[in-house]
């Protein structure tokens, strides 16, 4: 019964990250010329996605982390699952540049994992959530939905 049920949670993962590859690269391969009008660009910007060694993405809001908010999961989690898709493992990279002096460039994994452990996981965090009532309590249990297992 349990073997059948994590074949099934596999299967389910493996669809979320192919349509989460598939969106990612529909919505992010277009091109721009100079008078401003785009071009989808499919096919070459899916090879240039297989192609990479690294994908960096920059955070530079105060006050928000990798995970809170969905627009994290689909781009840095989009570009993992479309680069899986196609057989590369390219190094996920977030660098958290909200303050200037202490640039921190983290390994996608290695950035979650301070998250969770920062917030998410910390039962200080979690009694401080609740008890500013109904705009941080939705946030918590969402967390643990984004947190689902990215492509290496």
């Amino acid at each position: 019964m349990a073997r059948a049920s994590a074949e099934s949670s596999r299967a389910a993962t493996g669809a979320s990250a192919t349509k989460l590859a598939r969106a990612y690269l529909e919505a992010t391969s277009h091109a721009y010329d100079g008078a401003g009008e785009g071009r989808a660009g499919g096919a070459a910007f899916a090879d240039a996605v297989a192609r990479a060694d690294a994908f960096v993405h920059v955070q530079d809001m105060a006050g928000q982390d990798v995970l809170d908010s969905d627009a994290f999961a689909e781009h840095e989690g989009g570009f993992a699952a479309a680069a899986a898709m196609q057989g590369a493992t390219p190094a996920i990279y977030h660098v958290d540049s909200t303050r200037p002096e202490r640039i921190a460039v983290r390994p996608l994994r290695q950035e979650i994992a301070r998250v969770l452990r920062a917030r998410a996981i910390n039962p200080r965090w979690i009694a401080g959530q609740m008890r500013h009532g109904h705009r941080a309590r939705p946030r918590s249990p969402r967390r643990s939905t984004i947190c689902s297992p990215m492509p290496r």
